[in-house]
Parts: structure tokens; C-alpha cells; sequence
């Protein structure tokens, strides 16, 4: 990681590793252990949620062939909807714990600074008061606004966008 650093700071380029390298909070710039640390983290996270998401996809598939069938009738039309239904389907990412910032409120629950709160992604890509039909495999579902990945689709969406542009 240090060498392609030392080569992205010399020649930069339109990617992500200038990006990060280049960039700065408060004028101060990522450690070259938190560079490190992010893209540790990119490569295993983006490993597990691609193949989770690959895997349960397929067999979402092979389930509910009449999605399938939808979907390769109209392949242009229905990839977006079809990735973002299999994301929120697969829910790759399943868990994450996080403290609570602030004295807040959640659904009726009174929540304290410092508290730990447990976020379950597959049940929130099962929220009834968020999904209609939330237990139907629906690869024109529309609006999806899923949390397969921690945020809603819109911001997956962006990110894929990001991504893609930059791929090679």
C-alpha cells in the first residue's frame, strides 16, 4: 500500500487511492495506518457483500423463477431495481453495533449517551411500515429504499455509480 501511495502522491490519478491520499479533515491528512486500515476494510467488506449478495441473489432466483423470467425479458430495465432487490433480499451486511452519540429517543424507546444499540439489517429490509409485501422477492420492487449495506439504496446507488465510473 505504501509503494502505490508513494506513486499516487508522485502521479496523481482520477481513483480512489488518490483520493484518500490526497485528502484532509481539519488539515490533517489519513496516517498511512488508516490508509491502510481503509483499504483492509474496503477489500474484506466488499469481498463478503459481493459474495453474499451473489449467492443469495442466485438463489433467490432459482426460487422465485418468475422473477427471473421478468427480469431477463427485460434486462436493461430491470437491473436496477433487480440488484437493489437482491441487496435488500440478502441483506449482506447483517449486524452492527454502535453507541449512541446523544440522550435521543427511538420509536418510543429512551436511549442514553453511551448506550449500545444493536442494528439488524435483514429485519430492517423486512420493515412492514417501510416495504410493502416486505417477505416477497420482487425484482421491480420500486421505491427500495433499502439498508442492505448500512444506508439506503440512494446512497448505493451513488456509490455503485462512483465506483463504476472509475472502474477500469
Amino acid at each position: 500500500m505504501e509503494k502505490l501511495a508513494s506513486e499516487r502522491l508522485a502521479s496523481p490519478a482520477d481513483d480512489l487511492t488518490t483520493a484518500l491520499i490526497t485528502s484532509n479533515i481539519d488539515g490533517e491528512a489519513l496516517t498511512h495506518a488508516e490508509l491502510a486500515s481503509f483499504f483492509i476494510l474496503i477489500l474484506t467488506a466488499g469481498n463478503e457483500t459481493t459474495r453474499n449478495s451473489i449467492a443469495h441473489g442466485l438463489w433467490a432466483l432459482t426460487e422465485h423463477p418468475g422473477q427471473r423470467a421478468i427480469w431477463e425479458n427485460d434486462i436493461d430495465g430491470v437491473t436496477p431495481s433487480a440488484v437493489d432487490e437482491i441487496v435488500r433480499w440478502a441483506s449482506p451486511v447483517i449486524w452492527m453495533r454502535r453507541t449512541v452519540a446523544g440522550d435521543t429517543v427511538l420509536s418510543g424507546e429512551r436511549l442514553s449517551e453511551g448506550d449500545k444499540v444493536l442494528l439488524m439489517y435483514n429485519s430492517a429490509n423486512r420493515d412492514e411500515d417501510v416495504f410493502d409485501n416486505p417477505y416477497t422477492f420482487d425484482v421491480r420492487r420500486d421505491p427500495n429504499p433499502h439498508v442492505g449495506f448500512g444506508r439506503p439504496a440512494r446512497t448505493s446507488a451513488s456509490a455503485r455509480t462512483w465506483l463504476a465510473r472509475r472502474s477500469p
